[in-house]
């Protein structure tokens, strides 16, 4: 869902630009100055479209196990799209295992019922069956988009991230090449619930450092 945000006109989904609209629009008026973002699968995608659509407001990105890598283009997202769908227990069980480096039974047992709910909501279908027909080109991402970056970049990935494509973090690691990197070890897609202490530690070192380059400049100038 999208909290108390207004929805398009007859749509139940926003497309990537209009939830970066939002986020700018959030940025804009209750922050009011620069701020680092860190955004996961598609939050990540979604804080790489607001760095270049609302530069000014934007002081540096944190990507955590980022969606949105080209890859071969829509043939490497339709299995993606169509596993999501979780149209029965046993896909459940399969994606809880992509997701996470290592999962309990038990837990595996009792959150299954949850992931299916969460995915087979209506925003969530109508937002993927949209994404599934727009042209790849348009939506995802291009090595560009990550060497040219107009903002700091950092990167934080589970090594264990079976969910998202193959060849996602390889997209990224090699259009961020002077990036600073976590890459953790048994984490999977959510390292901010698997590995949080970690991952904290490395936005608080991302931070100092965009605090440290906005001193540097404040003092050349």
């Amino acid at each position: 869902g999208y909290g108390f945000s207004s929805l398009p006109p007859s749509r139940s989904y926003m497309t990537l630009d209009e939830m970066s609209d939002v986020l700018a629009g959030f940025l804009a008026a209750a922050v009011g100055s620069p701020a680092m973002l860190a955004g996961n699968s598609m939050g990540g995608w979604i804080a790489v479209k607001t760095a270049w659509q609302a530069t000014a407001l934007v002081r540096g990105i944190v990507l955590l196990d980022a969606g949105g890598a080209p890859l071969a283009g829509r043939d490497s997202w339709v299995p993606f799209g169509e596993t999501i769908g979780i149209p029965d227990m046993k896909t459940a069980r399969l994606v809880f295992r992509q997701m996470f480096g290592g999962i309990p039974a038990p837990m595996l047992y009792l959150g299954q019922h949850s992931l299916q709910d969460l995915f087979q909501r209506r925003v969530v279908r109508e937002f993927v069956a949209n994404m599934m027909d727009a042209d790849p080109e348009k939506e995802l991402l291009r090595a560009a988009d990550l060497r040219d970056l107009p903002v700091p970049a950092g990167l934080v990935w589970g090594l264990n991230d079976h969910f998202l494509p193959k060849g996602s973090l390889e997209f990224f690691r090699e259009n961020l090449p002077g990036a600073p990197a976590l890459l953790l070890k048994r984490c999977g897609y959510l390292p901010q619930r698997e590995r949080p202490v970690a991952v904290l530690h490395f936005l608080r070192m991302f931070a100092a450092r965009l605090a440290a380059r906005s001193a540097q400049r404040i003092s050349v100038s």
